[in-house]
């Protein structure tokens, strides 16, 4: 008897592990083969749900019932063209306008009924289009007006005085202002690894090679962009609430070893500034918070669940959550269409969409009157969530560990309805940290630890540029043009936000 209950016991963990097997082979197959995106379906009284694409767009955006989906693209697709057509009309009136007549010849001015010879009466346009201009180098010579006393003899010599001139960024180098922002632009902001832009520039005639570009990004980003990258950290570090992540990166000179640029961002709403912060690091240890922040930080971090977001590490923090990482578990077992827990996984996904959609129609002027609405409207929503979940009467597999972990990160999450500023999820972050990985992508890796810094550094100033809604090679070269004018640089009026920049430079 005893030998049965044995074989009964190991016939039930076989089954188990074979539908835990089940349930990785068709995960694998939806990452393989399946859609790049989670999409769950509307159920036909609900009139608007939460569509999962923070996989594609990083963002919350709503799915509305067939009937009105389908109404809201006609009524889009309508105005879009009108839309369009006086965008193009205002983006053309800012350019440089160059006329091109094309006179009536002699012939032209016969009539072609009477043939008698007609009036000029003037010129219409008969239509507008963009012409671009082929990139070319010239050589800018500074010539300096110079004077002689002839009444001033010191010590036997002739007085002379010349008038003042900028300065070279490198001295006897083919790289001036323009041409490191352009590199710089190329492949931060476009993703254009360096030995693909020494064909273009040597295309151009001038002869900049990859190694040369690399060693003079790497110099000019510690000689000239160090100082608002520090400037940066230290407003950063004032906020009451930031995002951050961590993604990896490579570094040859790390021997192998994984590398991460820890990236931070501030909150939507009611921050200081905007601001994307990167740093470089050799490790994902939990220790390099404490490096980028300060181990005096009280603010609250906005963070997925890995385990270096530690209050025993760091006491005086507050650690918020992302709930779209925690809804992820759910939405990767809603794939799986054999899975037994897959229909619960779905269900808990239609109560999450209620929550996203219902925080982001939120209307409000102050903190005070957004967290009162998120204790009104969002709070019973959440709730439902959790209520839901824990009423799930023996899971298993991942739909277990998708519960544990939304009940591991509950305090966390539900520390929204406690402050105003904390956000639903970590988004904006990962937003900012899109770019840099199609940069990597393409550039691969870093050689050495002061190329992975430089990235960190140009990775924060362009992203936050970007925030400020900055035109990125033209405030670049701006930046670098400070440094030649031979007087001392502030780094307050080089700042994204400083309202110059934002006159000058404004998208």
């Amino acid at each position: 008897m005893a030998n049965e209950e044995k074989l009964l016991q190991e016939n039930d963990d076989l089954k188990q592990i074979i539908k835990e097997q089940k349930e990785i082979i068709e995960q694998l197959k939806q990452l393989l083969y399946g859609k790049k995106k989670e999409k769950i379906p509307v159920n036909e009284n609900q009139t608007s749900l939460f569509d999962d694409e923070e996989l594609d767009e990083m963002a919350e955006e709503v799915e509305y019932d067939e009937v009105v989906e389908k109404t809201t693209k006609t009524v889009v697709r309508h105005h879009s063209k009108k839309a369009k057509v006086g965008k193009r009309k205002k983006y053309l009136d800012k350019l440089e306008q160059v006329d091109q007549v094309h006179a009536l010849s002699q012939q032209d001015l016969i009539c072609p009924d009477c043939h008698q010879e007609m009036e000029k009466i003037g010129t219409r346009v008969a239509s507008r289009e963009v012409e671009l201009e082929p990139a070319k180098v010239h050589c800018v010579n500074h010539l300096v007006g110079t004077a002689k006393c002839h009444h001033c003899h010191p010590n036997g010599g002739d007085k002379l005085v010349s008038a003042g001139s900028p300065q070279p960024l490198f001295p006897h180098s083919y790289y001036s202002s323009s041409v490191l922002a352009a590199i710089i632009s190329n492949k931060y902001e476009l993703a254009v690894p360096l030995h693909r832009q020494q064909r273009s520039w040597q295309r151009l005639g001038l002869p900049l090679t990859t190694k040369s570009m690399a060693r003079t990004v790497i110099n000019g980003c510690f000689q000239f962009l160090s100082s608002i990258y520090d400037r940066l950290k230290a407003e950063l570090n004032q906020e009451i609430v930031v995002h951050m992540d961590e993604t990896p990166f490579k570094v040859l000179e790390d021997n192998g070893s994984n590398s991460y640029f820890w990236a931070l961002r501030t909150t939507k709403g009611f921050n200081q500034h905007d601001i994307a912060l990167f740093h470089y690091s050799d490790t994902r240890s939990g220790k390099v918070i404490g490096e980028i922040i300060g181990d005096d930080y009280k603010g609250t971090i906005i963070c997925d669940g890995y385990g270096g977001y530690s209050n025993n590490r760091f006491p005086k923090l507050s650690f918020g959550t992302c709930l779209v990482h925690i809804r992820r578990e759910f939405a990767e077992l809603a794939k799986i269409a054999s899975e037994f827990g897959t229909s619960k996984a779905k269900q808990v996904l239609k109560l999450m969409g209620g929550v996203f959609h219902t925080e982001k129609n939120l209307k409000y002027d102050s903190e005070a009157e957004k967290l009162a609405l998120r204790n009104q409207l969002v709070k019973p929503k959440l709730d439902m969530v959790y209520d839901f979940i824990t009423k799930i009467e023996n899971p298993m597999g991942k739909l277990k560990r998708a519960i544990n972990n939304a009940l591991r990160l509950k305090d966390r999450l539900y520390k929204i309805f406690d402050n105003a500023q904390l956000p639903l999820d970590n988004n904006p972050v990962e937003q900012s940290i899109r770019p840099t990985t199609l940069v990597r992508k393409n550039s691969l890796f870093a050689t050495s630890k002061n190329g992975a810094k430089t990235n960190a550094m140009i990775y924060t100033i362009i992203q936050t540029a970007k925030l400020n809604n900055l035109r990125i090679f033209d405030y670049l070269k701006y930046v670098f043009d400070q440094y030649t004018k031979r007087v001392a640089v502030k780094v307050e009026d080089l700042l994204p936000w400083n309202q110059e920049i934002q006159t000058k430079f404004h998208v």
